[in-house]
Order: C-alpha cells, then sequence, then structure tokens
C-alpha cells in the first residue's frame, strides 16, 4: 500500500489484497506460492492485453474474446489443484475486462492492465521478504506444537477443578474459543506438510481425538461447575497423565501406558469420554508410525502432487463446470454493459469466479462468506471510516495505521480456520476496492454502494445458472461414500505381501486412500447445512453419523491398523485366533452400521450378544498373562484387541443416538436394556 501510494501505482487494490492468499507455513512454501500467483497472473495480464488489441476494433469479437475468458478462468479454476493462482488469475482477468470495457485509449488500457500486475508482482516479493525475516519466530513443527497447545487447555483444566473458581475466566474463553475454532488450522497444516504417508495419517487421527477432547473440556465447565471429591481427584490424575502425554509429545518418544488407581467410574460422564480419549491418544502415539518418522526422511515418501487434476481433458464434468461458470458470469456483464452501471462491473464478475464451487452447498457457503464480508469491509467499515475518520485524517502515515487496522482484522479472521478464512479476505479486498482505488479520499459513497451491489447481482446469477443447471447437491454422494468407507474399513485387512515391511506398506497405503475419504465427508458434511430445507430423513441422518463418528473411526481405523501390523509379525497359533476373531466381532459393527443407515432401520444394531463379552473378557485374560510374563509384544496385541472391542461398542452407542431422532424416544427403549441406558 505504502509503494502504491507512495509512488501512485494503480491497481493497488488487488497488490493490497492478494498476500492474504499467499502460504505462510515456511519459507519454501512461502516462495513457492508467490510464484504460482505471479506466473498465474502473468499469463492472464497476457491474455487481457492481446485479447484486447486483436477485438478492440469489433463490439462482436470484443464479447466473443469476454466469453472465451470467461470460460478458460473457470476451466482452469476446475482443473488446478492450486485454487490460489486460479483464483488470482480470475481477478485479474475480471478487472482486466472492465478496465478494456472503458471508453479510454488504447495506450492507457495497456497501461493500467500492466499496473496492476506490477502491484501484484510487489506485493508477491515483499510477502517473500518478510516470511523469510520472521520465519525463525515459527515453531519448527507447528502440527504437533499445536496439538500441544490444545492438550495444555485440558490439563490446565483438569488441574483446576479442586481450586475455589472452577475454571478461571480467562480458561473458560479459551476452552470456548478453542473448541468453536475446531483444528481446522492444524488440518490444513497437515495437508500441505510432507510427513510420510503413515505419519500424516496418525496425525490426522491424533487431530480429530484433540478436537473431541477440547469440545469435552467446554462442556465439562458449562455443565459441571462443581465436582465431587473422588471426580476432583480423577481429574488430576488425568492431568498427570496428560501432562506426560505432552512432554512425551514434546521428546519425540512414546508415553508410558499408565492406569489410573481408580476401581469405579466417574459420576460425570463427561470424565469418562475424556479419560477415554486421553488414553486413545496415548495409544496413537505408540504407534509404528510415529516411532520410524523421525528415522526416516520424510521427503522420500512424499507423493508428488500435479498441477492439473487427473484425466482433466476427458472429465466432462469440468466442461459443464466451465458452462456453469461461464453463462453466470456473462449474464452479469450482459447486465451492467446494457444499463451503464460500470461501478457492479468488478464485484459481480469476482462473485462467479471467486465462489464458483461443483457443489451447491460449498458455493452457496462461499457466497454467503463474500456478502458477509463485503457488508463489513465495504459497508460497515468502508463507509464507517470515509464519513467519520478519513476527513480528518491529513498525512499518509495516519491512513497507513487505519489501513492496516482494517488489514489486520482481516487476516485474523483469515487465519481463524479454513471455513471463515474466506470472509477474511473478503473484507480487505471490499475494503480496498473502496478506499484504495484511487489517490485521494473517496468522497462520494456510490463505491461502497455499488461494491455490495455488484456481489448482490453475482450471486443472483449463481444461484439462477449453478443451483438449475447440472446442479449436484452434497447430499447425493455423501451418503454413497460414507457406506462404502464403513465398509471399507470393515474390510481392511492384512495381504500378505512378503516381508512384515511390505505388508506393513501395504496397509499405510490402504489407510491413507481410507483417511483421505475421512477428509472428503467431513467437507461435504460442512456443506450439507448450506443446502436446501427441508432435508429428508435419511440426508439428516447420515449427516448426524458423519459429525458424531468420524472421530470415532479415525481411531478405530488407527487402532485397527496397529492390530493388523503386529498380527504381520510372528505370533502363537492362540493369539492368532483370538486376534481374528477380535477383528472379525469389531468389524461387523461397522457392516451392520452401514446396513442399518442403508436401511433406515435401527434393528440392524442389535445388542452385542454374551458371546462379545465373554471374548472381550478373555482379552482381558490373555492381557494379565502378558504383563505378568513381561510380554511385551503380546500385551501390546491384546490392549490393542481391547481397544478395538471398545471402540465398536461405542461407535454402536453412538449410532443408536443417531437414529432416536427419527424412531422416536418410546421405540429407542423399547430396543434397548437397561444397562445400556444407564451407561449412556
Amino acid at each position: 500500500m505504502l509503494l502504491a501510494v507512495i509512488f501512485r501505482i494503480p491497481g493497488a487494490v488487488l497488490g493490497a489484497s492478494f498476500p492474504i492468499l499467499i502460504s505462510r507455513e515456511n519459507p519454501k512454501a512461502t516462495r513457492k506460492s508467490a510464484f504460482q500467483i505471479g506466473l498465474a497472473c502473468s499469463i492472464g495480464t497476457a491474455e487481457v492485453i492481446v485479447g484486447g488489441m486483436l477485438t478492440a476494433g469489433s463490439p462482436f469479437l470484443h464479447v466473443i474474446w469476454v466469453m472465451v475468458s470467461l470460460f478458460a478462468v473457470f476451466y482452469a479454476i476446475s482443473c488446478l489443484n492450486f485454487s490460489n493462482p486460479s483464483l488470482t488469475v480470475s481477478a485479474v482477468l475480471s478487472l482486466g475486462i472492465r478496465t478494456w470495457d472503458y471508453p479510454i485509449s488504447a495506450e492507457e488500457r495497456v497501461e493500467r492492465t500492466l499496473y496492476t500486475l506490477l502491484a501484484i508482482l510487489l506485493a508477491c516479493v515483499i510477502s517473500i521478504i518478510i516470511e523469510t525475516i520472521f520465519a525463525k519466530k515459527n515453531p519448527p513443527d507447528a502440527v504437533l506444537e499445536g496439538i500441544s497447545r490444545r492438550l495444555n487447555l485440558i490439563q490446565t483444566l483438569l488441574s483446576e477443578t479442586s481450586e475455589a473458581e472452577f475454571a478461571s475466566s480467562t480458561l473458560t474463553i479459551q476452552l470456548t474459543r478453542s473448541a468453536t475454532r475446531g483444528v481446522d488450522d492444524l488440518r490444513e497444516l497437515l495437508t500441505r506438510s510432507r510427513y510420510d504417508e503413515g505419519f500424516h495419517d496418525l496425525l490426522a487421527t491424533v487431530i480429530a481425538l484433540t478436537r473431541q477432547l477440547t469440545e469435552l473440556g467446554s462442556n465439562l465447565v458449562e455443565s459441571a461447575p462443581i465436582l465431587s471429591i473422588e471426580d476432583q481427584e480423577r481429574c488430576r490424575a488425568i492431568a498427570r497423565n496428560l501432562g506426560l502425554v505432552r512432554s512425551s509429545l514434546t521428546r519425540l518418544e512414546c508415553p508410558a501406558w499408565i492406569d489410573l488407581p481408580f476401581a469405579s467410574q466417574p459420576s460425570n460422564p463427561i470424565l469418562t469420554e475424556i479419560e477415554r480419549t486421553i488414553t486413545l491418544i496415548a495409544q496413537s502415539f505408540c504407534g509404528e508410525s510415529f516411532r520410524i518418522h523421525w528415522l526416516l526422511p520424510t521427503s522420500a515418501s512424499t507423493p508428488s502432487i500435479s498441477e492439473f487434476v487427473v484425466n482433466a481433458l476427458r472429465d466432462p464434468e469440468h466442461m459443464k463446470f466451465a458452462v456453469r461458470g461461464t453463462l453466470s458470469a456473462f449474464l452479469c456483464y450482459l447486465f451492467y454493459m446494457s444499463t451503464g452501471w460500470m461501478g457492479l462491473a468488478a464485484s459481480s464478475i469476482l462473485t462467479c469466479t471467486l465462489t464458483s464451487r461443483r457443489l451447491i452447498g460449498a458455493g452457496r457457503h462461499r457466497q454467503s462468506l463474500r456478502f458477509a464480508g463485503f457488508l463489513l469491509g465495504a459497508g460497515v467499515i468502508g463507509w464507517g471510516t470515509e464519513v467519520f475518520i478519513l476527513p480528518q485524517l491529513n498525512t499518509i502515515a495516519e491512513y497507513a495505521v487505519l489501513f492496516a487496522s482494517v488489514v489486520w482484522i482481516g487476516s485474523w479472521v483469515a487465519t481463524s480456520g479454513p471455513r471463515i478464512a474466506f470472509l477474511g479476505l473478503q473484507i480487505v479486498l471490499s475494503y480496498n476496492l473502496v478506499n484504495l482505488n484511487r489517490f485521494t479520499i473517496n468522497t462520494s459513497l456510490v463505491p461502497s454502494r455499488d461494491t455490495v451491489l455488484g456481489v448482490v447481482l453475482g450471486i443472483v446469477a449463481m444461484w439462477l445458472v449453478f443451483d438449475h443447471l447440472w446442479a449436484q447437491t452434497s447430499s447425493a454422494s455423501v451418503r454413497s461414500l460414507f457406506l462404502g468407507t464403513l465398509r471399507n474399513v470393515a474390510n481392511f485387512k492384512a495381504v500378505s505381501a512378503g516381508s512384515s515391511r511390505e505388508t506393513n506398506q501395504l496397509l499405510t497405503a490402504e489407510s491413507s486412500k481410507i483417511n483421505r475419504d475421512f477428509d472428503k465427508l467431513r467437507d461435504l458434511a460442512d456443506f450439507y447445512a448450506f443446502e436446501s430445507f427441508p432435508k429428508k430423513p435419511h440426508e439428516s441422518l447420515v449427516n448426524r453419523s458423519i459429525q458424531t463418528l468420524l472421530p470415532e473411526l479415525r481411531a478405530f481405523l488407527l487402532v485397527k491398523t496397529g492390530l493388523l501390523q503386529q498380527r504381520s509379525l510372528a505370533v502363537g497359533e492362540v493369539e492368532e485366533g483370538l486376534i481374528q476373531e477380535v477383528e472379525e466381532r469389531a468389524s461387523s459393527v461397522l457392516h451392520r452400521l452401514a446396513n442399518a443407515i442403508e436401511g433406515e432401520s435401527p434393528e440392524q444394531l442389535s445388542l452385542w450378544s454374551m458371546s462379545a463379552e465373554e471374548l472381550r473378557a478373555k482379552v482381558s485374560i490373555e492381557e494379565a498373562r502378558s504383563r505378568d510374563g513381561n510380554n511385551l509384544s503380546k500385551y501390546t496385541e491384546m490392549r490393542l484387541c481391547a481397544s478395538l472391542l471398545d471402540m465398536a461398542s461405542d461407535l454402536e452407542r453412538q449410532a443408536r443416538l443417531n437414529f432416536m431422532p427419527e424412531t422416536g424416544v418410546v421405540k429407542a427403549i423399547d430396543n434397548w436394556s437397561v444397562g445400556t441406558i444407564a451407561e449412556t
């Protein structure tokens, strides 16, 4: 902003907004992201200049050029794996089309287009320099640091249960913020990390369990301000164990398996869930992937990511997406060109390019964030500063403080999590469109009005086209994906591949594939809330099941993977049969759950028979024998078997709770036993 204002460089709107899109994980990622954005914008600028000059003398050819340019933009958005470069080039083309529609000379059009590119390239270079300077302040491993920070909140909460004020107001606010924010920032860092596949999946499971733990801690503060003496002692014991887990995580060591010295269950059920979740986290960090990760070079196993989606030129869905996007943006173009309302040009076409998504729910999610961002950035902040603040400013230093404050607000929102990150970008972009589009104070409120109305025009065009032409909803695909994922986890077994190392590699590859399906399910469940109402009963059931069972399924897959890896080693015949029986019994729960959701009938979820309880007792006996005999390998197997059976029981219980709104409480009570109701 300072360079643009001091040297009067046009196009500062995009230059001052795009740094938010540049990656900040590490200097290398920043350089790569800035290079991709700079290259994409350079290609887009060349296309604007060449296309604009060749079609300047013919209105018909100019309209054809606009349509071809829009089609290329939407096709690139659909085909490119890197979203930020495709979004930035769409902004360059949108502003370029508006520039070449103004009745000005050709020299001035070329000059404005090149100045816009110069501002973007300056922003990329400055971002690289600043990120390099501040790189030393970043933690060495942001993912592990984020996990440890959240675990520390729960440890502090459990340690304060005996104090007069439980919990302190500061800790309550931190827990509420952490539970509301979730772990999307950690998932985003993990997605772009260079861990090997096994360690990547392990961290994905631990992140999901960490989110569940923070939510349980927040619920504990709200539901139980006063705990009994026995529960307070249990909380302190759990806090000590959690401290051991955090310290072991810092030292990259496997935490010791410590059982709490309490014979009875806690009176508060939330403490039971907290204790069980911490145990699962401790078990996760004892996995094989955690032990070998820091012994092997991670870059060797990192798969290369292609810039284009596989079979992009053969998939007709990309063509359909480009046609839908071109039609919606071209409707906006026809409206503001026919009415002569040029103030709608940039924001209307930008709305179509920035919010276009294949699924209806994903598109509406982005449209709502864009409208809210422009209402805040251009309406509230933009109008407010024009009326009350800008007339009082006399120097560029004062304006810089105001500009930095607005960008700080947008950047804070953009880094709060992927779900609302798009809102932060829109706040900054809309404010810059209003107050940074000229080198003087705007004395008119027309730019703010036109900016917001342009967004409304773009959203209306998207609703007319994307919601009716080849429309796709998340509910259409999430049901089949969820059922397939449940059955894949149930059928997940070891394949004989010669050595145990090769078998473990195959298990890791297959579990990575299933974990990617978990990520797809989480995204589809988020988009579900933005789709049409009223919801169908089976759609609500599937969405509730995904929201409640996904962390448990991740942990189930991780424990089952560890058990299968142990089986690939040399084991005795008796233990082999017992492990196989445990595996089949636990997997049968997932099969029955899939059948129940597919048939929309809770009768498929029958209670565990006495043979299942007998099997759990056998595992406990073998576990005690191996512990007394100091057989570490067998003890690990039996602990994994016990965890697998416990998680299968919890999955069945959670599934029954999900069916309750569909079947009614009376029918649920008829199907449940008294013991299960008491446990719930």
